[in-house]
């Protein structure tokens, strides 16, 4: 199916790439940290600036933090821990609040290196939080009972999730998640209604074909996409995380820009992860422009937000 009134963007001016390094620590390390520290804002990142048009050239090496809306505001409390529990131990059964309003929450790994998350914020019930997972965030809210699960694809081996209220209370989670090498997996974020959206072409699909991959899709493909995110509650985070197998196809990855009334000619920004088995974890931030609203129903194109499907390919 052919498309019509799409803009391709190949780079240049609009990006940043970072490719970043994550201080990883196990879970007895977190949970020591998290007990006599804050929560920290962002991840600890260490990263080296370089151009989305060149090979990658180490410039400088310092503490980065994500620029807004991707950094959070987190408020200076204790976090309740607790660790990777079973199933039947979702919602409260064998779970204790440390304090009568201390929220808790479990991670439990699922299969294709998944996780359940479930949150018991019993004195927070409707509550907007915001989940945080190596450097990918999106927020929920929890029901009328304060409860709340979500299926979240793992970002890393040793995965740490943040559960961060608006009230200030937040609940920290973690688990081993042993098949997250197994997977390729590229996420999108953003925050409010950009028009942004990931596709994910499979072994040179066209638009629309079999293994094209976007939300919303009911083609036949390999690879998985799931959006993260409530886009009903206030400023929500929302994010895409698109997932394949390492001895999968190879995959064209590009984010597209659907140019709405809503944000023809706003500033618009967003961020891609990427996370390759062998490699440090890249992020590029991408901050633009919309065209004029003369130009609304056509589509940006973006093809550098993700590196080459080659360099996928040259690690089978």
């Amino acid at each position: 199916m052919a498309r019509f009134g799409k803009i391709v963007l190949a780079g240049g001016t609009f990006l940043t790439a970072l490719a970043v390094g994550f201080f990883m620590q196990n879970g007895d390390a977190l949970a020591e940290r998290y007990s006599k520290e804050v929560v920290p804002s962002a991840p600890e990142i260490v990263a080296m600036t370089q151009s989305p048009m060149l090979n990658a050239v180490a410039v400088s090496e310092a503490e980065v933090h994500l620029p807004s809306p991707f950094e959070p505001d987190l408020h200076p409390v204790t976090p309740v821990f607790v660790a990777a529990a079973s199933p039947d131990q979702a919602f409260g059964v064998a779970l204790e609040h440390g304090a009568e309003c201390d929220p808790v929450m479990i991670a439990v790994p699922a299969d294709n290196a998944m996780v359940t998350l479930s949150v018991d914020a019993i004195c927070a019930p409707g509550s907007r939080l915001t989940i945080h997972h190596q450097g990918m965030m999106f927020t929920a809210e929890t029901d009328r009972d304060g409860l709340l699960s979500v299926e979240v694809p793992a970002l890393a081996i040793d995965a740490v999730f943040i559960a961060a209220f608006d009230n200030g209370l937040t609940a920290v989670a973690t688990t081993v998640v042993p098949d997250f090498p197994l997977f390729h997996r590229a996420v999108l974020q953003w925050q409010g209604d950009t028009g942004v959206a990931l596709h994910a072409f499979e072994n040179g699909a066209g638009f629309a074909d079999a293994g094209h991959v976007f939300a919303g899709a009911t083609g036949s493909s390999v690879g998985t996409l799931v959006t993260l995110g409530d886009d009903q509650a206030f400023a929500p985070q929302l994010a895409q995380v698109y997932s394949v197998p390492v001895q999968g196809p190879s995959v064209d990855l590009t984010v597209e820009l659907e140019i709405t009334a809503a944000n023809c000619g706003q500033d618009i920004s967003a961020q891609s992860l990427d996370f390759r088995p062998g490699q440090n974890p890249a992020a590029v931030d991408l901050t633009l422009t919309m065209p004029a609203c003369d130009a609304v129903g056509d589509y940006l194109s973006l093809t550098t937000m993700f590196s080459p499907s080659e360099d996928l390919a040259a690690l089978q």
